[in-house]
């Protein structure tokens, strides 16, 4: 049951980024546009692929295999997981801010868990701000003194209520019409099977939801970029 659930939530972000790029596709090929027609199928290819590695990876999950955890940038997760909810939620209004420390440079990790579990949260955050005037998401990646990174994904929408906090990670829980509440559920699982946590707070009428885990070692260098 739950996990049909959740394999239906997660695939069904790269099916809709696939639906849209076959509709993309054929309008271009309506109009003569091959060279374009020829980038929507590689981007459907693309998602294709993508969604094969969340079914593999959410089947091993629940099988308790071992995920394919490796030295990860942490950079480039967030910044592939910023590109993939450009393209996916299509929410231009939308500024995201990154701001990462140099020593929150590499993780060992699961690099396709992790962006799965950072798309989910910038989608989550964007939803959250659908009817706020300022829509504003900020990124922030750090490492304190113990080597764990804390990554961090702060919202401008209008909180959370402390039940909703209180029962944030549960199954089944959610906040959407027609949403089926397990994603978060699935995503601190992911954190967790990384020996991480993943909790929500309230920070200056910010909802912030942090991701922590152990480093990894890694070449450190200052990225602060800013997303429209």
């Amino acid at each position: 049951g739950q996990f049909v659930s959740a394999l239906v939530h997660e695939v069904n972000q790269p099916l809709a980024a696939i639906g849209n790029y076959a509709g993309a596709g054929r309008r271009l090929l309506g109009t003569g546009q091959a060279a374009g027609a020829g980038v929507a199928l590689q981007k459907i290819a693309e998602q294709t692929e993508r969604a094969h590695q969340i079914i593999q990876r959410l089947r091993n999950f629940v099988k308790k295999t071992d995920s394919e955890q490796r030295p990860e940038s942490v950079p480039a997760m967030i910044q592939e997981a910023v590109t993939l909810a450009r393209m996916s939620l299509r929410q231009d209004q939308v500024t995201i801010d990154i701001r990462l420390d140099p020593a929150a440079a590499e993780v060992v990790a699961d690099r396709v868990q992790i962006q799965q579990v950072l798309f989910n949260l910038l989608r989550n955050a964007t939803e959250a701000m659908a009817t706020s005037k300022r829509q504003e998401i900020t990124i922030t990646a750090a490492c304190d003194s113990a080597g764990t990174i804390a990554i961090g994904v702060a919202d401008t929408g209008p909180g959370l209520s402390p039940e909703i906090r209180a029962n944030l990670f549960r199954p089944f829980v959610t906040t959407k019409q027609g949403g089926m509440g397990v994603g978060l559920s699935i995503c601190r699982s992911i954190i967790e099977t990384h020996g991480g946590r993943l909790w929500a707070e309230d920070n200056r009428r910010r909802c912030v939801l942090g991701i922590g885990f152990r480093s990894g070692k890694a070449p450190r260098n200052r990225q602060h970029e800013r997303h429209r």
